[in-house]
């Protein structure tokens, strides 16, 4: 979508980071709603329906007429990005407590990485293939109609999912019942995620001038290997507890973030061979501490209440960070002239951003959680 509305309709990536930005607001303020609906009516509904909107906002997104990115324009293409809030605030909490109501406390961390696995397969496999299919077609919408496609694809399969509600009282799991410590956690760690989230794609076609299907393949290995990387990433936060691998995958995400986001102030690391010696390690750290966090968060029951409460703290963290990020990505060069450090400046300083927020987010989850707060009660 951000290559898209840049080279196809002549948005700016501020401009790019506005109408994606109504995306994160959406589907953060809908898991407050979506998780309860998993909750009380069953989580294969919502998985089964939310692709279908997405569906319908690909056909409106290709339909609409251009205008080189006008501002009439910007309000139109951020009224499609609802629909897609919509639709992945009901498959994220559905999904995960479907797979956390089907699993006992133990398996749960190895079950979520699992799921973690087809998620990063799916990215390792997309963003070739839609690089690909742009590439050749010379057409930045038609990896947009191949989405579509696979939107279509995950609704049918859905259709096989067995349904899942909480075998407990979550349902009627209040907001205030969240402790504050765990959504604060995931406001900052996903405020750092969402800081080069808008320009990921872009960043490399900018800075090291490759083509969208050079971007995938650049992406591939490090995705298929972390997918490999799941199971056994489970098995350690069994080993460790949630609170320990938790607190380890957001230091190294700090880590990789902030050797990218050097280079900002260090112009002779602006080189590839940082970027592939960094992404790993923000890419092992996801992958260690996604799993065991929402397996802490949904508690015993796998409430998706709880996730869904706990979801839309992380979407407010990246609707504040991810517009920013891409405002900093175009706004900042006048800066990093006036400064000796280049233009380039701009385009490097949202990951500095990004090691901050993930640094912030690694603090308050070690100071708040305590080493006695086990994924059983949620941090309850």
């Amino acid at each position: 979508m951000p290559v898209y509305l840049r080279d196809a309709r002549g948005f700016g990536e501020a401009a790019v980071g506005i109408v994606l930005g109504v995306f994160l607001g959406t589907e953060a303020l809908a898991k407050l709603v979506t998780g309860r609906w998993a909750d009380r009516y069953g989580t294969r509904r919502l998985i089964v329906f939310g692709p279908l909107l997405s569906v319908v906002s690909v056909i409106l997104t290709l339909a609409a007429p251009g205008a080189n990115g006008a501002a009439w324009e910007t309000v139109l293409q951020g009224s499609f990005r609802v629909l897609d809030g919509i639709g992945a605030a009901m498959v994220w909490p559905a999904l995960f407590a479907s797979i956390a109501g089907a699993t006992n406390e133990r398996d749960r961390p190895t079950a979520l990485s699992l799921l973690n696995a087809c998620y990063l397969i799916g990215i390792a496999l997309a963003f070739p293939l839609a690089g690909w299919i742009n590439d050749q077609s010379r057409q930045s919408s038609a990896g947009l109609g191949m989405a579509a496609i696979l939107f279509i694809a995950a609704s049918l399969l859905a259709l096989g999912l067995r349904d899942h509600r909480p075998h407990s009282q979550s349902t009627g799991l209040h907001l205030s019942r969240v402790s504050p410590w765990l959504l604060a956690t995931g406001f900052l760690a996903f405020a750092g995620i969402g800081f080069p989230s808008f320009i990921a794609k872009l960043f490399p076609m900018d800075e090291f001038r490759m083509s969208e299907g050079q971007v995938g393949l650049l992406v591939l290995p490090t995705a298929i290997l972390l997918a490999v990387l799941s199971a056994p990433a489970g098995r350690l936060a069994t080993r460790l507890g949630a609170r320990t691998t938790v607190f380890a995958g957001l230091v190294l995400c700090a880590i990789g973030t902030g050797m990218i986001g050097l280079a900002a102030i260090r112009p002779e690391s602006r080189t590839v061979a940082t970027v592939m010696i960094a992404a790993p390690l923000v890419g092992v750290g996801f992958l260690i501490a996604l799993p065991a966090w929402y397996a802490y968060v949904g508690g015993a029951a796998g409430s998706a209440t709880r996730l869904g409460a706990v979801m839309a703290a992380q979407g407010i963290g990246a609707i504040a960070a991810a517009p920013l990020g891409a405002a900093m990505y175009e706004k900042l060069q006048p800066f990093g002239v006036a400064s000796r450090l280049g233009p380039s400046f701009a385009h490097w300083s949202p990951f500095l951003a990004a090691s901050g927020c993930l640094a912030a987010a690694a603090i308050v989850f070690l100071a708040a959680s305590g080493p006695a707060r086990e994924p059983s009660d949620g941090g309850r």
